[in-house]
């Protein structure tokens, strides 16, 4: 039994099953959040932790071979989850494609930001302070046919806990898949245990099945001293924001794994400018993970040595595997806060930040703050400015 002493309480878990050693692969903190006082943080994620790329990579492949030994009935839709699962997601799908090419499937994340006027399916994240998420439907041609006739839906998360926020985006999902027979949870933890598994309330008829790397029970004990605190500017609701979105890497849907990724070209541009003695973090911004992380895969086979995370607008606490925090304003300029975990300003001499939006006043300021170089995708193009 494991035993985690947090501000919030008390985190005891106990592994049932690991192909991965469970501190490798999962770190814990506290969160400011009367619904759940803790927070299972993925070490390879690219998200609260500088995480190895090329670790990341392996984790990715590890899951997308458990799914394809399963037997799946096509077209398959895969949904990642939005903020922390949506570079997890897009790289099992990578995976996923390289192992079985000739599969008919299609790949999509959810968002807090609305993409143009394209029909959108909204459910909620209960434990969330965001908690409101929605899902772009595809338009037109071979995607939105996919997932209409779709006969699977793999839904990707970070961490299952009880299952409810997948449920919830399963339940909708099915009111358009009226051909949908199976349902694949997938995810590097899952803590929902035999009874919970047994008595997940999927729609009638569906078969259903769980890929992980580590399973294990939990218990928590809310520490009765504690006061969770009023978290200001923290809006539940999705939207429009002032600034671009890609429309490219996940939201709209995608069969291609790695279209429009750049990141042979990009990490050739940033060679000469780049010392390979020194070390290289690669920092995604919010809900944009995937293209960053590919990038700093592309530097680590040149030989760099990179690692790979983003910012967050999920507020820990300095507590447990947090040891420290970076906060400033929402790169997408919105009412929120955001958040970089577990690096120091001094800590990387060599910054490389891709982002979706453009430089906008936070970001140039992170910019700054950091020395970084920028590097703005857009839907069909990269821009690379900087540093600094």
């Amino acid at each position: 039994m494991l035993e985690y002493r947090l501000p919030t309480g008390v985190l005891e878990v106990r592994v049932d099953k690991a192909t991965w050693p469970f501190h490798t692969l999962i770190g814990i903190a506290a969160r400011n959040n009367p619904r759940r006082g803790f927070a299972f943080v993925g070490k390879l994620l690219g998200k609260h932790y500088p995480a190895d790329p090329v670790q990341m990579s392996r984790m990715h492949l590890g899951l997308a071979q458990q799914l394809g030994g399963l037997s799946l009935p096509e077209p398959i839709t895969f949904i990642g989850m939005a903020e922390t699962a949506t570079g997890l997601s897009h790289g099992c799908y990578e995976h996923f494609k390289r192992l079985k090419p000739e599969s008919l499937a299609l790949y999509l994340h959810s968002t807090r930001y609305f993409v143009g006027d394209q029909e959108r399916l909204s459910f909620c994240e209960p434990h969330s302070h965001g908690h409101q998420l929605v899902a772009h439907l595809p338009e037109g041609g071979v995607l939105s046919s996919r997932f209409h006739d779709s006969a699977t839906l793999v839904l990707i998360d970070d961490e299952i806990t009880t299952g409810t926020t997948l449920l919830n985006l399963l339940r909708i999902c099915h009111a358009q898949q009226p051909r949908l027979r199976k349902v694949v949870v997938v995810s590097p933890l899952n803590v929902m245990d035999v009874d919970m598994r047994r008595e997940w309330a999927v729609p009638g008829g569906l078969d259903y099945e769980f890929v992980s790397l580590i399973d294990a029970i939990l218990r928590f004990e809310i520490n009765p001293s504690w006061e969770p605190q009023a978290l200001g500017g923290m809006s539940a609701a999705c939207g429009s924001v002032e600034c671009a979105l890609s429309a490219a890497h996940g939201r709209l849907g995608l069969a291609d794994a790695e279209g429009g990724l750049y990141a042979g070209e990009i990490s050739d541009a940033l060679y000469p400018h780049l010392q390979r003695s020194l070390p290289v973090l690669v920092v995604g911004t919010g809900e944009f993970i995937y293209p960053p992380y590919r990038l700093a895969l592309s530097l680590a086979r040149k030989g760099f040595k990179v690692s790979c995370q983003s910012t967050t607008r999920s507020p820990l606490m300095i507590a447990g595997d947090i040891q420290h925090r970076m906060e400033f304003p929402s790169i997408y300029s919105l009412d929120h806060p955001e958040y970089l975990y577990n690096v120091r300003p001094e800590q990387y001499p060599q910054v490389i930040i891709g982002c979706e939006t453009g430089p906008t006043p936070a970001l140039a300021r992170l910019c700054q703050q950091l020395n970084a170089f920028l590097v703005h995708y857009t839907d069909d193009a990269f821009h690379i400015s900087g540093p600094g």
